[in-house]
């Protein structure tokens, strides 16, 4: 299944527009909400609006696919797993989807508060705040086990090799073991834990409200804490690890990018605004939406040098949603103000990037 000893802070300055924006690829209309949640396949894409609606599209084409309304709102994002779409509702529960007719497989009851959902090579994860983890399949929406945890969730679990890891409000780990859901072990690690964990199988980072990202390796019985990097404010991102540099924002509107190994500052960058909650790995280049702004940037991961940007007109248009992989290309949502409408856009990176200046010999 798919799915520093001295730290160096980088000035940013805006690049010029050359002219008008780059023409998207593809176009898609999205009536009815001007804060539309998106989630991408292989070979689809949705959109879906709080109050229920989830519209599917052909990748590449942007063509009508297949649409439902459900029974109730939806609460925060879907995610996706080869054909299938799972989408958190606001009054508890997940709605299984099939991609993209549209299709309901099932409904899943998870409780009265919205659950964190996550995906992983053996199918959906669902941490319900009310205090069980469990894993759906994805072909009927099944629980192939649910467990039990004596502290409540507050971020969508993660599969980190042999284990399934979650962190809890009372800022704990907790390991369980994929194939049936026993607890291997539960750890205190710090602060409530504010973001999903992100693992390269040996190694694993979280972000936590005492405004620290912490590294620790998992093991048999317990975890080790490696390191704990402190920032101005509460990790706010999923972390991203690229090339042994990890990369995540804070709430001191920061984005910070540490060596993995040992938690040393390589460079940080300024933002002014809080990003949306996923930023995006494109080649060698980070793809940052701030949250309803008018500007998603681009930065080098190597240095932090902003490479280029997306501008849209000021006061007319701004980004809603996160940039959502499709191919070697993006897609991200697009409202104009004042309008209960909006579009998702189809763009390629390269299109964004400032052109090059050959020195004078």
């Amino acid at each position: 299944m798919r799915r520093a000893l001295c730290p160096l802070l980088i000035a940013l300055t805006p690049i010029a527009s050359a002219g008008a924006a780059p023409a998207a690829r593809v176009e898609t209309a999205v009536p009815g909400t001007a804060a539309p949640f998106l989630a991408a396949g292989a070979a689809w894409y949705a959109a879906a609006s709080r109050t229920g609606s989830v519209s599917f599209f052909a990748a590449g084409t942007g063509a009508p696919a297949g649409q439902i309304e459900l029974k109730e709102g939806i609460a925060a994002c879907p995610v996706a797993l080869e054909d299938r779409l799972a989408v958190p509702l606001a009054g508890g529960g997940v709605d299984l989807l099939s991609a993209p007719d549209g299709r309901l497989v099932a409904r899943i009851p998870t409780g009265a508060q919205v659950p964190h959902l996550a995906v992983s090579a053996v199918g959906f994860l669902v941490a319900e705040p009310e205090g069980a983890v469990s894993l759906i399949d994805p072909a009927t929406g099944s629980a192939r086990w649910r467990t039990l945890v004596a502290s409540a969730p507050s971020a969508p679990p993660t599969l980190c090799g042999t284990q399934v890891l979650v962190g809890t409000a009372q800022g704990g780990m907790i390991a369980l073991a994929p194939d049936d859901g026993r607890l291997l072990w539960s750890e205190r690690l710090g602060g409530p834990i504010t973001s999903p964990v992100t693992c390269d199988g040996r190694r694993a980072w979280v972000g936590s409200s005492d405004n620290q990202l912490h590294a620790f390796k998992p093991g048999r019985r317990g975890l080790r804490r490696l390191w704990a990097f402190h920032t101005g404010g509460d990790v706010l991102s999923r972390p991203i690890i690229h090339r042994e540099v990890l990369l995540f924002f804070s709430y001191d509107t920061y984005l910070y990018a540490l060596k993995a190994r040992n938690g040393h500052l390589s460079w940080k960058a300024r933002l002014g605004r809080r990003p949306q909650a996923e930023s995006l790995i494109s080649g060698e280049l980070l793809l940052v939406a701030p949250l309803n702004a008018e500007r998603l940037d681009i930065f080098r991961v190597a240095d932090g040098a902003q490479a280029g940007s997306l501008t849209l007109p000021a006061g007319v248009e701004r980004l809603v949603t996160p940039p959502v992989a499709m191919g070697e290309s993006f897609l991200i949502g697009i409202a104009r103000y004042g309008e209960e409408s909006s579009r998702i856009a189809q763009l390629d990176p390269r299109d964004l990037l400032a052109p090059t200046v050959a020195s004078p010999p």
